[in-house]
């Protein structure tokens, strides 16, 4: 009887799709890890309260051209007053490599509570605002950009 000459044996096919799945899982093991990441900057900068939604505004467009520089502006929502002024804002943006975009504070003479900047975003991400307030509240407010690379990655 002849024997047949095989290309691998049994343990070889077994450790090839062991690896090819755990390429598959890589990708879902880094953004858990983002969005731990951007929960614990979450925390830290609430500093144990619980954060409310509402009282700011986060403006960016819903899709992007590329990850080129986006315009972005986080304004206090509502009328601001003693009671109710932003002191500290951050920007997070748990699909790049820094996920701190950006962080402001603001004196009581600053005037206008409202801050336009351009940020870069790598890839489609949820995008946190998170405004502490002269209250003490934190108040959070987030939106989904799609970057959509040569207007093909829908």
């Amino acid at each position: 009887m002849k024997r047949r000459r095989v290309l691998c044996n049994r343990r070889q096919a077994i450790a090839a799709v062991a690896a090819a799945a755990a390429l598959l899982v890589v990708p879902g093991v880094r953004r858990a890890r983002a969005f731990d990441e951007v929960d614990v900057l979450v925390r830290r900068f609430a500093a144990g309260r619980r954060p409310v939604s509402g009282r700011i505004r986060l403006e960016l467009p819903d899709v992007v051209d590329g990850a080129g520089p986006v315009r972005m502006m986080v304004a206090v929502d509502g009328p601001v007053s003693d009671d109710l002024d932003m002191t500290e804002l951050l920007v997070v943006a748990g699909g790049d490599p820094r996920m701190r975009v950006a962080q402001f504070r603001f004196a009581p003479a600053s005037g206008i509570r409202e801050v336009t900047t351009r940020i870069r975003l790598r890839s489609t991400q949820r995008v946190t605002a998170l405004a502490r307030m002269s209250d003490g509240t934190v108040a959070v407010t987030s939106k989904r950009v799609r970057v959509a690379l040569g207007g093909l990655n829908w």
